[in-house]
């Protein structure tokens, strides 16, 4: 892999008007124009007023990071430098050879939240998340509503059996939502985490900041 570098000296903005915020960017242009190979510039000694270039042996694309040039070599060479010890198989990157071992361990790690069916990689688990878009499989024997997610039908139930499980250790206030009881007891330790980031004021409640939030957007909530 060969070492190369741009002097400042030749702006990309002495050949065209182009603009960007990114020097990388301008610098690639620079070379569009030039039909130049950044391997026939000379090292400077002042290395503080060059960037740096990695040429890749095979194909001649260039990076300043030398790990990207690496990897896109392996793929020229058709190397997979990562094998499993079960079944052999090669891969070319690390990661993936993690995500296929899971299938010989039998392990699945992303399970759904809805109907807690289990997957080896996160991909399948989104697309299978896809089913559940409109889907409200968890439904009340009392009113009949329904509910995408297990738990959410749990915490309506609570609403008609009137169960207050969680009780305030400062005052014995029950709540049925663990929620509500850690929001309750900021009134008691006169903590203020939410802040608006307009005027730095502070409220014990999210939904308060929310709607003091509309006084800065001047819109109207109803």
């Amino acid at each position: 892999m060969k070492q190369s570098h741009i002097s400042k000296k030749s702006s990309p903005r002495d050949v065209c008007r182009e603009e960007s915020t990114e020097s990388r960017k301008l610098t690639d242009n620079f070379v569009l124009h030039t039909h130049e190979r950044l391997t026939n510039c000379e090292i400077s000694e002042n290395l503080d007023s060059n960037i740096k270039y990695f040429e890749h042996d095979i194909c001649g694309k260039t990076s300043n990071d030398r790990n990207n040039l690496n990897s896109g070599l392996l793929i020229h060479k058709n190397e997979k430098p990562f094998i499993c010890n079960v079944c052999g198989q090669n891969f070319l990157y690390k990661s993936n050879l993690k995500t296929h071992f899971l299938i010989h361990t039998g392990e699945k790690c992303y399970v759904c939240e809805v109907c807690s069916k289990a997957f080896f990689d996160s991909c399948n688990l989104k697309s299978h998340l896809l089913i559940h878009m409109t889907e409200k499989p968890h439904v009340c024997e009392i009113c009949n509503k329904a509910f995408t997610r297990k738990n959410a039908l749990k915490y309506h139930l609570l609403t008609h059996t009137k169960e207050k499980p969680h009780v305030c250790d400062i005052c014995s206030k029950a709540f049925a939502l663990t929620k509500v009881l850690k929001s309750h007891l900021l009134t008691h330790t006169k903590e203020k985490p939410h802040i608006c980031e307009i005027c730095s004021k502070e409220f014990t409640k999210s939904c308060n900041l929310k709607s003091h939030m509309l006084t800065h957007t001047k819109e109207k909530p109803y």
